[in-house]
């Protein structure tokens, strides 16, 4: 297949977002709160009291209840807590979804099956989350495990095919087409070439960057509408006596399994605009000799090799690896505390992460002014973030000894405010900070590294905090894991030297 050199219109672009628009309800809401809150409460209701396995868990079919022993299920001849069983099984799900995300690399960027693995992984993905709308008897919350492992790899793979559009429809934009041209009607001695690839890369990291933010502000406005539809929806069915009766003889979270379906819908109805607007854009075909599942696995090795050539970008990703998995997992942690030890209602976890989307778009607003106003450079402002992300795991432990720490709704909102304020403003200065320090015009392969240092380690802390968990039978003790996960990329951020990188950046290329 010949490449598709044709230029990248607006209308592609919409493709390429309305994919995102749709495929974001099922992180934000069905990774994120849903699907864990689902597989526990279901296990609960099926499982025994971890004090007294003779008796049935305390909770039963009353969730909210507050008072009650810590709910065990059997696993192979051991007794797992229901709360540690859900974050074995993401651990489970992030691997799988990180073989998947390495392997299929190759077809992502080579060959033309691009735009066929991304709309038959998503239509899975949906079918799949679908599905949960089978779990009809607690007994069967194994069952929604094996769902949320097959969902999360279709979902985590989509991406990869996804992100792969982002240099092609860069390429092809008819500005950076314009400049070619100019370019190639100019003097062509050593320094105009170099001023020429300077320029050409920055214009390349501009459009980007203007691609990425609107789509990432679609996904944001995409999970918003969703958390605030299922929340009203949640709240009329806890009122209406006509939807009791219609509930009444299915599991307590079967609401909350309606609403999964329903964004997995909406996630279907996005693929349409999708399949209609996104181009197929076919890449070259693979190199002679290389295996297609394994050349992704190679092609990482190599850009990794690459990158220890550069000493501070390579302790850059390291405290990545270490930083990334620490918030992602603390917001797992949170929702199951607040879940089975505060015993909050769906609703209520339903506005909680409903105040995390607004404030997380907020925040980052807030944080772009605020390292405008004070001058400060993006690596002082990724300190600081990373400093006040402390915070929320030493004030949690402040509940071994005092009367608050993660122990009443206030904190819940509070914690949740404080959270949303640093999520995405730390995303994206993380993104912006780690592009300073890339060789120009090798963004591409960099950020894809970027990606899978970050998947790389998201199964360390669901694991880390379920046998913690099994261990003490207190979930509190994982924030003293969260305490050590943030500590250690504090140290190593302080120690990269941005404008050495750029220095080590242009030696690379020289080379």
């Amino acid at each position: 297949h010949e490449p598709d050199t044709s230029p990248t219109r607006l209308a592609e672009r919409w493709g390429w977002w309305l994919y995102g628009f749709g495929a974001e309800g099922y992180s934000a809401v069905g990774q994120a709160l849903f699907i864990p809150v689902v597989i526990e409460r279901l296990a609960a209701q099926a499982g025994v009291q971890q004090a007294d396995h003779t008796l049935a868990c305390s909770r039963g079919a009353d969730a909210d209840s507050a008072a009650h022993s810590a709910c065990v299920v059997p696993i192979a001849g051991l007794y797992i807590e229901t709360s540690s069983l859900v974050l074995y099984t993401t651990t489970i799900a992030t691997l799988v979804q990180l073989v998947l995300f390495l392997g299929l690399g190759g077809a992502a960027d080579f060959g033309a099956h691009r735009k066929m693995l991304l709309m038959m992984f998503a239509t899975a993905c949906a079918i799949v989350t679908i599905g949960f709308l089978g779990l009809t008897q607690p007994q069967y919350y194994w069952v929604g495990c094996l769902l949320l492992i097959v969902s999360s790899a279709c979902y985590g793979v989509t991406f990869v095919f996804h992100y792969a559009w982002i240099p092609v429809l860069v390429r092809n934009d008819p500005r950076v087409r314009a400049l070619q041209a100019e370019q190639r009607l100019q003097r062509s001695d050593a320094a105009i070439q170099l001023l020429h690839h300077q320029f050409d890369a920055h214009l390349h990291r501009s459009i980007s960057n203007q691609l990425s933010t609107y789509g990432f502000a679609l996904q944001y406005l995409a999970s918003t509408v969703q958390l605030v539809v299922f929340a009203v929806l949640m709240r009329y069915w806890s009122r209406s006596e006509s939807a009791r009766s219609l509930f009444a003889s299915l599991p307590e979270t079967y609401p909350a399994q309606v609403c999964l379906a329903l964004s997995a819908l909406w996630y279907l109805a996005c693929l349409v605009p999708t399949q209609m607007l996104l181009r197929p854009r076919p890449g070259p075909p693979l190199p002679a000799g290389h295996n297609l599942f394994l050349f992704g696995f190679k092609r990482v090795g190599h850009t990794l090799r690459q990158a220890r050539r550069l000493p501070n970008l390579f302790r850059f990703l390291l405290g990545w690896f270490a930083y990334s998995d620490a918030f992602c997992t603390i917001t797992s942690v949170s929702i199951l505390i607040a879940e089975a030890e505060l015993a909050l209602s769906m609703a209520q976890l339903l506005t909680l992460v409903i105040a995390v989307n607004i404030v997380a778009g907020f925040g980052t607003l807030v944080w772009r002014w605020f390292q405008h106003a004070m001058g400060w450079s993006t690596k002082s402002i990724l300190l600081l973030q990373v400093s006040m992300y402390l915070l929320f795991p030493v004030y949690c432990l402040c509940g071994f000894w005092f009367d608050i720490g993660l122990k009443s709704l206030r904190e819940a909102y509070c914690l949740a405010l404080l959270h949303g304020f640093l999520l995405g403003a730390t995303q994206s200065t993380c993104r912006v900070l780690f592009g300073q320090l890339i060789p120009a015009g090798m963004e591409s392969r960099f950020f894809a590294l970027y990606e899978v240092t970050d998947k790389g380690s998201s199964w360390i802390g669901p694991l880390a905090v379920a046998a913690l968990t099994d261990w003490t039978h207190d979930k509190r003790y994982a924030f003293i894991f969260l305490l050590a996960m943030f500590i250690i990329p504090l140290c190593i951020f302080a120690t990269v030297d941005p404008d050495a990188a750029i220095d080590e950046a242009r030696q690379f290329l020289r080379e």
